[in-house]
């Protein structure tokens, strides 16, 4: 052999020992001196730390990461044809509800509403006519110098030419409206997502000229398991952060859930309308969580709970003994702490630190101050 020195043979605490270098000689012997766990000799105690299983609240929130929509998208239309005379807006302006977006030329308008006028002058004019003709047959019927027949004639024609004015002064109130539409303005408060006029377009009445994004009040839309609809409704609280002011977290709750399943992603889109916090936009991402589920259950450190081969177990503290519980996970909570729905009924004391090297029925000692409060 190399090495080192070596001895031919010799005997060691009882052991016959072949060829060893030098050097393993002190090492084998303190092994050979170090004293053994023998029959009816005490086992050595586990220092560990231990804590209280106690009951609380434990919230379920399933996490989500979605989309922000604008409640409110309108596509603002020119209501009357005409050429566009000027455009006062462009594409993320943000603009005022009512604010003027773009002028239609008025000329022929105003040459309508000039004829509609024209056209009630007139009437007026034969309506007066009419009723002074009407007051001079009926003093000659009273006196008997005119049948009756004429009377009745006149009255209808008068009640005619009364009813050509109402149908005048209709036609003028319609060519005043039309005049006033030549003026586009904006619905809703927002910004101008899309701008699809410019000056000089011919743009014909129903024809989008603006698509108004009103930022006041959003929604936001995020995807949920379908296994979790059942425990979904409107009403359940919902956190929401948008990336574009990062750490502001607004609290709202369900408003509705979308009517069917979404094919692609086989998931239940959540619906909550929100107030604009300032800052947040249409189309951007939002992390949301929806709390599903709220009950009270035992808690305990995470560091507890140990998986073995037949399942998770916790390690109770009875005396100096621990002894090993088998219990049944939930939620990994905030605080390094975890749900435990059944094995555990709360109050019971759990080693904390160290519970991965127990087995079950080991004495353990308490670290000095290791008694944690959870």
């Amino acid at each position: 052999m190399s090495g080192g020195r070596t001895f031919p043979w010799c005997v060691l605490a009882g052991v016959l020992v072949a060829s060893l270098p030098l050097a393993m000689l002190p090492a084998l012997a303190a092994n050979a001196q170090r004293p053994a766990n023998g029959p009816g000799q005490a086992e050595q105690a586990l220092v560990v730390t231990v804590a209280t299983a106690r009951r609380q609240v434990v919230e379920d929130w399933r996490p989500s990461v979605g989309t922000l929509e604008a409640l409110a998208s309108p596509k603002v239309a020119a209501e009357v044809a005409g050429r566009i005379e000027k455009v006062l807006v462009d594409e993320g302006d943000k603009v005022r509800k009512g604010q003027l977006l773009a002028v239609i030329d008025k000329t022929d308008y105003r040459l309508a509403v000039e004829q509609a006028k024209a056209a009630v002058a007139q009437a007026q004019a034969q309506l007066r006519g009419f009723a002074l003709r009407l007051a001079r047959v009926k003093r000659l019927v009273a006196k008997g110098s005119a049948p009756q027949s004429v009377l009745d004639n006149t009255q209808a024609a008068h009640d005619a030419v009364a009813a050509a004015l109402s149908a005048a002064r209709a036609r003028l109130r319609k060519a005043q409206r039309a005049l006033e539409k030549t003026e586009i303005r904006s619905p809703v408060a927002g910004r101008v997502q899309k701008r699809l006029v410019s000056a000089g377009d011919f743009i014909g009445a129903g024809h989008p000229a603006f698509v108004i994004t009103s930022e006041a009040r959003l929604r936001a839309r995020l995807p949920v398991a379908e296994a979790l609809a059942p425990m979904l409704k409107p009403g359940l609280p919902v956190r929401l952060e948008s990336p574009l002011t990062p750490g502001q977290v607004v609290e709202t709750d369900i408003t509705a859930l979308a009517p069917a399943v979404d094919p692609a992603s086989r998931a239940v889109h959540v619906l909550a309308v929100v107030d604009n916090p300032g800052g947040w936009k249409p189309g951007a991402s939002v992390k949301g969580a929806v709390r599903v589920a709220q009950r009270e259950s035992v808690v305990v450190p995470a560091v507890s709970l140990v998986l073995r081969p037949r399942g998770h177990v916790v390690y109770v503290l009875r005396g100096t003994t621990a002894h090993e519980v088998r219990v049944t996970p939930g939620l990994t909570l905030e605080g390094g702490l975890v749900e435990i729905r059944n094995g555990l009924r709360g109050g019971e004391t759990v080693v904390a630190e160290g519970a991965g090297f127990l087995r079950d029925g080991q004495p353990v000692k308490v670290a000095a101050g290791g008694a944690d409060g959870s």
